[in-house]
């Protein structure tokens, strides 16, 4: 079982936990199978985007790892000891934006951003990559930094 297992397998609880939470009535079998699959694609991106820049953060110690798998919720044994193994690989910024589908390149930024707010150093670091990898412009960052007031960062 690799990460997108995990992560996947992740993205459908979650999305069930927040339709419940939400009171919509979304079960995971609502609207057709395409829809249903961009939905599982989607959150998968933007929970891989959070656990990315989480690990970038010079404190991601086991406490930080224990509360990012309460965030992504329920997860079989296998699954938990598949995510620890993910905490120790590498972060690949590159292959990571270029596995991000067209389209989410801004969403991903954004989340990654706010993930990173409290960590000034995480986001020089890590933000102008992530930008480049998905093909964002300057602008383009300036203009999500200002929508949420958080100030753009370079080294």
């Amino acid at each position: 079982m690799d990460l997108a297992d995990i992560l996947s397998a992740a993205s459908r609880r979650t999305a069930r936990a927040f339709a419940s939470h939400h009171h919509h009535a979304w079960d995971g079998t609502q609207g057709s199978t395409q829809d249903r699959e961009r939905r599982a694609e989607h959150l998968r991106v933007m929970l891989r985007a959070m656990l990315y820049a989480a690990r970038v953060k010079e404190d991601f110690g086991r406490r930080q790892q224990d509360a990012l798998l309460r965030e992504v919720g329920d997860l079989l044994p296998d699954e938990r000891c598949a995510m620890r193994a993910a905490f120790a690989e590498p972060v690949n910024v590159m292959a990571y934006a270029e596995s991000v589908p067209r389209g989410l390149e801004r969403e991903v930024y954004t989340v990654s951003m706010l993930a990173l707010r409290d960590d000034i150093s995480a986001q020089a670091a890590y933000l102008p990559r992530l930008a480049v990898g998905l093909r964002l412009t300057p602008a383009a960052c300036r203009r999500i930094h200002g929508e949420h007031e958080i100030p753009l960062l370079t080294h």
